[in-house]
C-alpha cells in the first residue's frame, strides 16, 4: 500500500511540475494608420428663454491640422532602425520567426499616423427636463477616403442662471467610429518547467472599423444681455479619445504567403489619448428662437508620445434653433 501511495504522489508531482509552463504574449504596434475626427463634447449656450424649449443645433467643424503623428509601443530595432527576425524552419514543413539578437536599439520614430477630416458636420439636441437639468445628445458624420464614419454623444447638463449670465456643467459619454490599418507584432514567450525558453514572433495586418466610448466633462459660461447684439461664451472641457481597440486576427500575407502556416493570438491592443480644451466664442440672435455661434476649440493633447502636434485649433460654426 505504501508503495502504491508513493507512486501516486510521484505521478502527481511529475504532472504538476511538467504542467507548470508560463506563456507570455506581448503586442507591439509597428505601424498604424487611423482615420476619424476628434469627437469633442458639445457646447451649450443657455439663455432665459430656453427653459422649456427643445434646442436643435446643426454645427460644422474645420480642422486646421489634418494629420497627427506620434510614437506607440514599438519593438526594439536594429542599427538601421528596422525590427529584424530570424526564420526557423520546422520539421513539419512550416516555419516560424524568432527575435534577432540585433534588435538592441530603442525605436525613436513615429509609427502612428492619424488622419483627421478637413470638415465634418454634426447635430446637437438639448431637451430641458426642468429649469436646472437637461438631457443632451449629438450626432456627427465625416467621410475620409470614401469611408463613412459616425459618432456622437449623450449626457446630462446642469445650469445655473443669473440676471445676465449662465453657467452650465455637462457630463456624459462620447462614441465615435474610427477606421484603422494596423501592422502589429505579437511576441510569445514560452517558459516550460524544464528546458529552455522559446520565443516566437507573429505578424498581423488588420484593417477594420471600431467604435470607441469615452467620458467627458465640460463647463460653459456665457453672457446673456438681451439688448446686446453680441454675447460671448467660454467653455472648458476634458475628454478621452480611444483611437483603436482590437485583437490582431489576420496574419500578414507578406510573412505568411501560404495557408500551411497557422498564427494565433489572444492579445488585445488599445491606444487612447485625452484632451483638455478651451472654447471661446461669440453668439448673436437671429430671431427670438434662433441664434448663430462662432467659436474655436483649442485642444491640448495630454497622453500621446512624441506627437507632431500637441495643440489643435479647430474653428466652429453652430446654429441654435429652439422649438
Amino acid at each position: 500500500m505504501k508503495k502504491e501511495t508513493a507512486l501516486k504522489l510521484s505521478a502527481i508531482l511529475i504532472i504538476l511540475l511538467g504542467g507548470c509552463t508560463t506563456v507570455t504574449q506581448t503586442i507591439y504596434v509597428q505601424n498604424v494608420k487611423v482615420d476619424g475626427p476628434i469627437n469633442q463634447p458639445p457646447i451649450h449656450v443657455t439663455d432665459k428663454n430656453q427653459n422649456e424649449s427643445i434646442t436643435i443645433s446643426p454645427k460644422f467643424y474645420l480642422n486646421t491640422t489634418n494629420t497627427q503623428t506620434a510614437g506607440l509601443n514599438h519593438t526594439n530595432v536594429n542599427r538601421t532602425g528596422n525590427f529584424q527576425v530570424d526564420t526557423v524552419f520546422n520539421s513539419d514543413g512550416t516555419w516560424s520567426y524568432k527575435v534577432s539578437n540585433t534588435n538592441t536599439y530603442q525605436f525613436k520614430g513615429r509609427n502612428l499616423s492619424w488622419n483627421l477630416p478637413s470638415l465634418y458636420a454634426g447635430l446637437d439636441v438639448d431637451l430641458p427636463m426642468s429649469r436646472r437639468v437637461s438631457i443632451s445628445g449629438s450626432f456627427n458624420f465625416s467621410n475620409q477616403e470614401d469611408i463613412n464614419l459616425v459618432g456622437g454623444s449623450v449626457g446630462l447638463g446642469f445650469n445655473s442662471q443669473n440676471k445676465n449670465s449662465t453657467m452650465r456643467i455637462d457630463v456624459g459619454l462620447t462614441f465615435q467610429e474610427y477606421w484603422y490599418d494596423a501592422a502589429t507584432v505579437v511576441v510569445t514567450e514560452t517558459q516550460p518547467a524544464f528546458g529552455d525558453k522559446t520565443t516566437v514572433v507573429s505578424f498581423f495586418r488588420d484593417t477594420n472599423k471600431n467604435t470607441s466610448i469615452n467620458p467627458y466633462i465640460s463647463v460653459t459660461y456665457n453672457s446673456d444681455y438681451e439688448k446686446s447684439p453680441v454675447n460671448f461664451y467660454l467653455g472648458l472641457s476634458y475628454f478621452g479619445q480611444t483611437l483603436f481597440d482590437y485583437e490582431p486576427q489576420k496574419p500578414d500575407p507578406i510573412y505568411y504567403p501560404f495557408t500551411t502556416t497557422t498564427v494565433t493570438s489572444d492579445t488585445y491592443n488599445k491606444v487612447s489619448t485625452a484632451y483638455v480644451g478651451i472654447n471661446p466664442g461669440i453668439y448673436t440672435k437671429i430671431s427670438d428662437n434662433s441664434r448663430i455661434m462662432f467659436g474655436v476649440s483649442i485642444l491640448k493633447n495630454l497622453e500621446m508620445e512624441n506627437p507632431s502636434n500637441s495643440v489643435f485649433v479647430i474653428p466652429m460654426i453652430k446654429f441654435d434653433m429652439s422649438l
